[in-house]
């Protein structure tokens, strides 16, 4: 049966929602995209036509754009938004509390679903609890398609594919790059999120054990043991560990791949930092981290945090959200450093022997955004290139054999590779 629309954005009035609904109007302009059939969902048909109209103007865009009013909170209403799509992207957070709903639809509706989530409980959750049904109707659902965590995801496995050796782990750096040197405040519903997803982080154990089981073949190489802050000599970075989704989307990704290539994909280890440019933007950080892991242990805390994030996260974020000029003020650049051998000869330890950097704009929301649409866009038009059968996916096992990569790089979210002598003398 023919459907509505080719692509619903849910949750288009919000923050990074109006960013996505943005970014798609820029790309169903030109190319093979011309005459994709978009709509924009949300609560409120005022706010969704102000955010179109809004949306138009800064992508310089006239085409159309449906709207769907929707509540999140009833299964009817979802059904009927995704019986009448091929594909769902979902922006709506915190992902814990209304994501589960959202996809359980898509798979009673018959849509392919996309979301932004960095939340691991909830992606690992969705995996647990959706895969056999999202098989069974021939369904993709694809989570952490945004910076949370396509550059890391699928950096690492095209890292792995380029490289001419073996890998045993990869080491991924995160930084942002400010013109001016100033951070704008990051929007708070991501903070909370985060909030949520680490007072229900002892949830991780039962899901972990469906999607990630003993036995996955790795190499008995783990990367080394980093203190807690660390300088980085090649990069100049003061580095600490990234308590994102990164890793959890990356070793999910070792486990599918494993299962779809069989004995053709070796699985690697993977660590996961955060990049600060200056020793004081670390310490801040660092210190946001430890207010962080104390208030985010009781309720009253999480509410704290929550109601007044500004004050207690030392500026980090804010319910304001950053402001469009400060953007486009911003970068991201992710390195990952594959670990490994050139040749067949495994019994001495791993060396550094490839990097890999995807480089891009604002990553919280211009990159997130790109991203999003173009894995959104990819899924429509090389269904037959996602893996056979359908099921819950990460981006790398989902976008493994697609065009992604070529189509990330035309919208500006580069990938260089590079070896690691070359490299290091550059």
């Amino acid at each position: 049966m023919e459907r509505k629309y080719d692509i619903v954005i849910l949750g288009a009035t919000g923050f990074t929602g109006q960013f996505v609904l943005e970014e798609a109007l820029r790309n169903i302009t030109e190319g093979n995209n011309v005459g994709t059939r978009l709509c924009a969902a949300g609560r409120d048909i005022t706010r969704l036509k102000a955010t179109i109209e809004y949306a138009k103007k800064c992508a310089e865009s006239e085409i159309d754009v449906s709207t769907e009013v929707v509540d999140v909170n009833n299964m009817e209403s979802l059904e009927a938004l995704t019986s009448k799509t091929k594909v769902l992207l979902s922006c709506v957070g915190p992902y814990r509390t209304y994501g589960h709903q959202v996809a359980l639809a898509c798979i009673k509706g018959g849509a392919d679903y996309l979301d932004i989530c960095g939340e691991p409980e909830f992606l690992e959750s969705v995996q647990a609890k959706f895969d056999v049904e999202a098989k069974a109707k021939g369904l993709h659902l694809v989570g952490s398609c945004g910076f949370d965590s396509v550059p890391a995801d699928v950096g690492t496995l095209e890292l792995h594919k380029r490289f001419n050796g073996k890998l045993a782990h990869v080491e991924m750096v995160a930084a942002h790059q400010h013109v001016d040197g100033l951070s704008p405040p990051i929007h708070a519903t991501t903070l909370e999120c985060a909030v949520l997803g680490y007072a229900n982080r002892h949830k991780l154990r039962d899901n972990r054990a469906v999607v990630m089981p003993p036995g996955l073949p790795l190499l008995p190489y783990k990367p080394a043991k980093r203190p807690m802050m660390w300088y980085h000599e090649q990069d100049k970075l003061w580095c600490f560990n990234n308590l994102g989704s990164d890793r959890s989307v990356v070793m999910r990704s070792q486990h599918l791949l494993r299962r779809l290539r069989q004995e053709d994909y070796q699985p690697l280890h993977f660590s996961a930092f955060f990049g600060m440019h200056t020793i004081g933007e670390a310490l801040k950080a660092l210190m946001f981290g430890f207010i962080f892991m104390i208030l985010s242990c009781c309720a009253l805390g999480r509410n704290l945090l929550i109601k007044y994030p500004r004050v207690l996260t030392l500026g980090l974020f804010s319910w304001r959200g950053p402001e469009r000029r400060e953007l486009l003020r911003q970068s991201f650049c992710v390195a990952l450093t594959g670990h490994g051998w050139t040749t067949s000869d495994t019994c001495t330890p791993p060396a550094p022997v490839c990097r890999l950097r995807v480089r891009g704009p604002d990553p919280g929301y211009f990159g997130t955004a790109i991203i999003v649409v173009q894995c959104a866009l990819t899924m429509l038009r090389e269904k037959t290139s996602l893996p056979l059968g359908g099921g819950v996916f990460t981006p790398a096992a989902a976008f493994a054999n697609t065009n992604l990569v070529p189509n990330l790089t035309s919208r500006g979210v580069t990938f260089t590779y590079d070896d690691i002598k070359k490299d290091l003398q550059s």
